[in-house]
């Protein structure tokens, strides 16, 4: 497994990402997964115009509003944004955080969102994201995936949990700790400890499996040069006899 999250992320980062280069299996998986995601892409985008509209018709009242999106969550945000300034409404959003997202890195979509949000944009990403990478492999041959990479955009802040986060499905138990770096005292502190020490208990379940395939994969080499060794000697018992 870890070779093939070393591929995907090698191939998709470094936009050398052509489907004939894919391992076998990972292809094989893909006429499973695409179908869902594309389904989900295409309905987070729809929900995007759908919140544009909430914004827009004032339904949270006077307050300023602060968007924090995840995976697909962070598309309907990008999605919401692009809109937003498509109609002309600027000023509406404060403060934009987005979270792996499954969207694109391309400089104008970015300024775009920019010119929307009075405050701050952030982009948290991870380049150990191999699922991203996997899922959102089309686009980023073309332009890139945000989830990824850094944006490099003037006022866009760039955050890389990829020390935190080594895959996407573990984000949602590091969230708590990025919103208190990016939004300090805005969030439940007790809250972020929970899914810290979650996120703690998993990463020791990792390194206790890998050490477990460590030592099963030794044992396995040991026999394989042991019957090696026993074959070599049949055959030169053979060339005596």
């Amino acid at each position: 497994m870890s070779w093939v999250k070393s591929e995907i992320i090698k191939r998709t980062v470094f936009a050398a990402l052509y489907s004939a280069l894919w391992p076998i299996g990972l292809l094989k998986a893909a006429r499973i997964i695409d179908n869902p995601f594309s389904i989900a892409k295409h309905r987070s985008e729809k929900a995007g115009l759908v919140l544009a509209d909430a914004i827009i018709n004032k339904a949270q009242g006077e307050r300023p509003v602060t968007l924090i999106g995840f995976s697909l969550g962070a598309r309907v945000i990008y999605t919401c944004l692009l809109s937003l300034a498509e109609r002309g409404a600027f000023g509406l959003v404060e403060n934009v955080v987005l979270i792996g997202s499954p969207v694109p890195a391309s400089k104008d979509a970015w300024k775009t969102i920019r010119s929307v949000v009075a405050g701050r944009v952030v982009n948290v990403f991870s380049e150990q994201d191999y699922v991203l990478a996997f899922l959102y492999r089309t686009s980023s041959i073309q332009l890139g995936v945000a989830g990824l990479q850094k944006i490099k955009v003037e006022g866009v802040e760039n955050i890389d949990v990829g020390e935190m986060v080594e895959g996407h499905l573990r984000y949602r138990f590091a969230v708590g700790r990025v919103l208190r770096s990016v939004l300090r005292g805005d969030i439940d502190l007790k809250e972020a400890e929970r899914e810290e020490e979650t996120l703690r208990l998993l990463e020791k379940e990792d390194r206790e499996r890998m050490d477990r395939e460590k030592e099963e994969k030794g044992e396995v080499e040991e026999v394989v040069e042991k019957a090696q060794r026993e074959l070599e000697e049949r055959k030169r018992e053979r060339k005596e006899k």
